[in-house]
């Protein structure tokens, strides 16, 4: 070999060497960066083609991201504790504290940009990222036609068509419908992949674990029993199906309660919380809003819904306070910033 050609290799061994070394270093400083390639099957060329460089606000998405993926609610909600007035931290800091049983008691501590800080939209300018986490709540509410829906766009969406994560998912919701055939096809698919060959043959129909088998017991209890052809953007519909299917999905009922409160649609709030007795503070300034808004705010009409002697004593000086001041926000956002009553009256829709 010519001296040339030598030199030649061995600055191409250098490079490579020093693009290893380099994501190494960048799979120090960004763990989930790495771990979101590695759910993908993305190799470090491929992760920087599709995600882009890794960079901290990056870091942030993905972290939130692969622990709802894993369900780990309690790390998702510590990442997505830290309001940055983003669309997706709000989507998984909701998501958290639904699957935590506390939806609508934290939903006013956080930037809520209306219903998509619950339902992410997926259209022609959402971004891969949003159109491939954007299932992860139908799954969790037990909604599996939406949840699937998203994970083949994710499939569509993801480099050549292909990734673990996306299968894991078509997995797990065609197990959950009892369509043996279609799971055992996608299960088969990772047998073939080291890293999920155990979690494959784990899940094969006929060989369950009792693990596994406690999971699709806890899965198909809430798969709506009825059914309803509706647009895929109709979430109400979606929430209403599963909460008449199954009254017992308090998860379902809270999103379908927080949607209309979001949309400030308190005729449609009234009667999706009929008598569920639901208590979380932002319900109970719903109700009182919606009651005087109706010329039906007096005591014995109180009664018979769960508001507390607080709440109401809030909700009267925050009126008083608004119409001594005709309307205007300065002056009951320091106490009243985090309230639906704020809310109602000061939040406005950005379309972007």
């Amino acid at each position: 070999m010519s001296k040339a050609p030598k030199i030649c290799l061995i600055a191409i061994c250098a490079v490579l060497l020093a693009l290893l070394a380099a994501w190494g270093v960048m799979a120090l400083r960004f763990p989930y960066y790495r771990q979101y390639a590695k759910m993908l099957d993305l190799s470090p060329r491929k992760a920087v083609k599709y995600c882009g460089w890794p960079r901290k606000d990056l870091e942030w998405l993905l972290s939130m991201d692969v622990e709802a993926f894993r369900g780990d609610w309690g790390k998702v909600s510590e990442y997505s504790s830290e309001d940055r007035h983003s669309m997706l931290g709000t989507y998984f800091y909701n998501l958290s504290n639904a699957m935590r049983g506390r939806l609508g008691e934290g939903l006013m501590d956080h930037y809520q940009p209306f219903e998509r800080g619950l339902f992410l939209p997926v259209n022609e300018n959402s971004s891969r990222f949003a159109i491939t986490s954007a299932g992860e709540v139908w799954y969790r509410l037990g909604e599996m036609t939406m949840a699937e829906h998203s994970a083949i766009l994710g499939l569509i969406f993801s480099p050549e068509h292909y990734g673990p994560r996306y299968l894991m998912r078509l997995a797990q919701i065609n197990l959950v419908n009892g369509e043996d055939d279609a799971a055992r096809k996608y299960l088969e698919m990772l047998g073939n992949h080291r890293g999920y060959r155990q979690w494959a043959s784990d899940r094969i129909p006929g060989s369950q674990t009792p693990e596994v088998e406690g999971w699709l017991a806890r899965m198909r209890s809430l798969v709506p029993s009825l059914d309803t052809v509706h647009y895929a953007s109709d979430a109400r519909t979606s929430l209403r199906i599963l909460v008449e299917s199954n009254p017992s999905n308090i998860m379902a009922r809270e999103y379908l309660l927080c949607y209309d409160l979001l949309v400030k649609d308190l005729d449609s709030f009234i009667a999706d919380y009929g008598d569920c007795g639901l208590t979380a503070r932002v319900y109970q300034e719903g109700i009182l809003i919606y009651l005087a808004m109706n010329g039906l705010l007096s005591e014995e009409t109180v009664s018979k819904y769960p508001v507390s002697e607080d709440v109401l004593s809030d909700f009267f000086e925050f009126s008083d306070i608004f119409q001594k001041n005709s309307g205007a926000m300065a002056p009951l956002e320091k106490k009243f910033g985090k309230t639906y009553m704020f809310y109602f009256r000061f939040a406005k829709r950005n379309e972007n």
